[in-house]
């Protein structure tokens, strides 16, 4: 999904606008958020710079993408400050794990903080950005637990960082999605 402001004409959204179009629409199935930064992960003293997706609570659902070992995010689930959870790739689970699914469901180390492994996502899928795949996913609340934020970058409509994706009723065509975007 495009969007554009006054301010930010290149098709980017806020938290808060993804929040209104997922309940507020009757087109789609599901919409999800995802935004791209950078974390470093380390394990036994070694570390490494790696992609990190931001993303919403949904966005495994609503692909239809489940974890090869442990579990993807839950609704509601994995918004606890006190034991955020992560979700990566299967190459970052070999690389820096070694591919023990012991790993999963204890902390590992993502820019100094300890965030719950929750899951190994299965190897094909690397996320929606191509030539740019991701090693590590978290939600909102993952991130802010990462980098020590207060969240205010997610409420705050100004923030348009979020790609937005969707995914259409059966039977509904784009020209009807875009009619009911653009109202």
């Amino acid at each position: 999904i495009y969007t554009s402001s006054e301010k930010v004409p290149e098709g980017l959204a806020s938290y808060p606008e993804w929040q209104d179009l997922s309940t507020q629409n009757s087109v789609f199935t599901g919409v999800i958020a995802y935004g791209q930064r950078g974390a470093f992960v380390s394990n036994g003293g070694q570390g490494e710079l790696v992609l990190v997706d931001v993303v919403s609570e949904n966005y495994f659902s609503v692909l239809g993408v489940n974890a090869a070992v442990g579990r993807t995010f839950v609704a509601g689930a994995d918004q606890s400050p006190d034991q955020p959870g992560v979700v990566i790739s299967y190459n970052l689970w070999q690389r820096r794990f070694g591919g023990d699914p012991g790993r999963v469901g204890k902390p590992i180390d993502i820019d100094g903080k300890n965030l719950v492994l929750l899951g190994v996502l299965p190897r094909e899928f690397r996320g929606l950005e191509r030539f740019s795949p991701t090693d590590l996913f978290a939600t909102p609340k993952g991130w802010d637990a990462m980098v020590g934020g207060s969240g205010v970058e997610f409420r705050a409509r100004g923030g348009r960082w979020f790609e937005l994706v969707a995914r259409l009723r059966p039977g509904v065509m784009a020209d009807q999605a875009r009619a009911q975007l653009d109202t």
